[in-house]
């Protein structure tokens, strides 16, 4: 999945991709060339699929734990 990619199926802004997929600890496979000309991060469709499903939903109070 592409940076685009990633920001659209998880819902989240493309320049909040590359701190989300550090913190889930998610690294680049691969870069390729965007639509503007420069390098776009690619990360794995299974690490990224299974790191969202994982995530707590919407409302969750962590802080009640």
């Amino acid at each position: 999945m592409t940076r685009t990619e990633v920001a659209e199926y998880l819902d989240i802004a493309p320049n909040s991709v590359r701190a989300q997929m550090a913190k889930w600890e998610i690294e680049a496979v691969e870069y390729r060339r965007g639509p503007n000309g420069r390098p776009e991060a690619c990360y794995p469709t299974a690490a990224v699929q299974a790191s969202a499903a994982r995530r707590p939903g919407q409302g969750h109070r962590s802080d009640l734990t």
